[in-house]
């Protein structure tokens, strides 16, 4: 498994999460004490990044030091994409402005 060929420790999997300041909701696949692991069956993005300062807030680490999407291939292979820290602070940024985007959506259709 990809979690402990990347030396990680879980200590939550695929627990589903709330964060009533911000009002989203989402599930991490893997959480760890100090980051976030999301597994992708499809190619890795850069919007990943995204997701998991996402993630890093529902888990109340936002300051996740490692951000890591896991893309498992056909063949049982994996590669993995590293997130950087410095990263962190714009990709919560976007994030919230994508969901502020959507909510306004939502209510002015």
């Amino acid at each position: 498994e990809a979690s402990y060929a990347l030396g990680i420790q879980p200590i939550a999997v695929e627990v589903p999460s709330f964060h009533p300041q911000f009002g989203y909701a989402g599930t991490p696949d893997v959480v760890t004490s100090d980051g976030v692991f999301d597994r992708k069956t499809g190619a890795l993005a850069p919007w990943h990044g995204l997701q998991l300062a996402a993630y890093a807030h529902l888990g109340d680490n936002p300051k996740a030091k490692r951000r890591v999407a896991v893309q498992l291939k056909p063949n049982g292979r994996y590669s993995v994409k590293m997130f950087k820290p410095q990263d962190m602070p714009t990709d919560w940024a976007v994030f919230q402005s994508a969901l502020n985007v959507a909510k306004w959506k939502v209510l002015h259709g």
